[in-house]
């Protein structure tokens, strides 16, 4: 039997055992306990979720939602709305209430601000003003998920 084939049967056969032994002493043994602790009995109670923010359509393709929203004091509001893309949506287009910062968090796609195409990578900030419409192009597996902070004067449709 040649060297390298009977060296690469032993070390088969050693990792084979190994395996079965590593196996063996995962199995819970007779009056022994499983790996994960039994629940109480209360913990069906806690198991109720509510969301708080729930994503909305905001245009084909697009769910957005808004996490946190104050009046300035000074005529305007800031809002932090974010944005999801769904993959390989063609061409989806809405404005925003204000003049807005996007910050893409996560995705790869395609921003149109009124007719100037900017890319969208991951580390890509754009700025839109007031009343501008996005086209937002997604052709990716994966959604784009975009951070916005809007500012609204007050006053302004919301």
């Amino acid at each position: 039997m040649n060297i390298s084939v009977r060296a690469f049967t032993i070390a088969a056969t050693a990792c084979t055992t190994v395996t079965i032994i590593l196996a063996l002493s995962c199995t819970p043994k007779s009056g022994g306990t499983g790996l994960l602790a039994t629940a109480p009995a209360d913990a069906a109670k806690h198991q109720s979720i509510k969301i708080t923010l729930p994503y909305a359509q905001v245009a084909p393709g697009i769910l957005g939602r808004t996490l946190y929203s104050a009046d300035s004091g000074q005529g305007y509001a800031v809002e932090i709305r974010e944005l999801i893309v769904q993959p390989r949506r063609a061409l989806s287009t809405f404005s925003l209430p204000g003049a807005a910062v996007i910050q893409n968090l996560s995705g790869i796609g395609t921003v149109s601000i009124e007719g100037g195409r900017s890319p969208s990578a991951s580390v890509s900030i754009l700025s839109v003003s007031s009343g501008a419409k996005l086209m937002i192009a997604n052709k990716s597996d994966r959604p784009v998920e975009l951070r916005t902070f809007v500012f609204v004067a007050k006053g302004a449709s919301q």
